[in-house]
C-alpha cells in the first residue's frame, strides 16, 4: 500500500522523501510455489490436528459440501467485478512487468526469511525502483516477523527509522543548486529594480 501511495504521489509531481518498507516482500513472483504449497498444507494439517474432534468433523463436512463449488464466484462477489484468484496475484508469470518507483526504497527486514521465498536479500524491491534499495537488517532470533514491532527490537527499528527520516529531512532542506547564469540574471534584475 505504501508503495502504491508513493507511486501515486510521484505521478502527481509530489516529492516522496522516504518510502519505508517493513519486512515485507513484493507479492508477485517472490515465492517458490512448490515450497509454499508444502508450507501451506503442512501448517493447515497441523492446525486441523489441534482442533477438538467436534470441530474436525465440522471442517470435514464443510470441505465435502464445498468441494464442487471450487472456482465458482462466491455469493458476495459482484458480477461486475472480476474475481481475482490469489495464484494469479502471487505468480503472474515471467512476462509480468513490475510497477516502478523513481525514488529510493528503504527496507527494514529481519535476517531470516521463510524458506519458501526466493533467495533475494532485497525481498524483490530492487526491481521496483530506479534509485536503489537502502537495506537495514534488524537482528532477531525469532522467525515471527511481528516481533520486529515489539520490545526490545522496536527500539532498534525506531533508531534506524529516525536516522533515515533525519537524512530525508536534511535532503529536502538542501538548497536547490542554481546555475551561475540564472544567479547572475537574478542579481542583474535586482540592480535594475533598485
Amino acid at each position: 500500500m505504501a508503495f502504491d501511495m508513493a507511486r501515486a504521489l510521484e505521478a502527481n509531481g509530489e516529492e516522496v522523501g522516504l518510502l519505508a518498507i517493513f519486512d515485507t516482500w513484493v507479492i508477485e513472483n517472490s515465492q517458490i510455489r512448490f515450497l509454499w504449497m508444502i508450507d501451506y498444507y503442512v501448517s493447515r494439517f497441523a492446525d486441523f490436528w489441534r482442533l477438538p474432534l467436534s470441530e474436525k468433523r465440522e471442517v470435514l463436512a464443510n470441505i465435502m459440501r464445498n468441494r464442487n463449488v471450487k472456482g465458482k464466484a462466491t455469493p458476495s462477489a459482484s458480477a461486475s467485478e472480476p474475481m481475482i484468484r490469489w495464484p494469479e496475484a502471487y505468480w503472474p508469470g515471467k512476462d509480468f512487468v513490475p510497477p516502478i518507483f523513481g525514488g529510493k526504497i528503504t527496507l527494514f527486514k529481519m535476517p531470516n526469511q521463510p524458506y519458501y521465498y526466493k533467495r533475494d536479500p532485497l525481498m524483490g524491491w530492487e526491481a521496483r525502483t530506479t534509485a536503489g534499495v537502502d537495506l537495514h537488517v534488524i537482528n532477531l532470533e525469532s522467525k515471527r516477523h511481528m516481533l520486529l514491532f515489539r520490545e526490545p527490537h522496536v527500539r532498534l527499528l525506531a533508531r534506524k527509522l529516525a536516522a533515515c527520516l533525519e537524512r530525508a529531512q536534511e535532503k529536502s532542506l538542501r538548497p536547490v543548486p542554481v546555475l551561475a547564469a540564472e544567479e547572475a540574471m537574478v542579481v542583474l534584475t535586482e540592480r535594475t529594480e533598485s
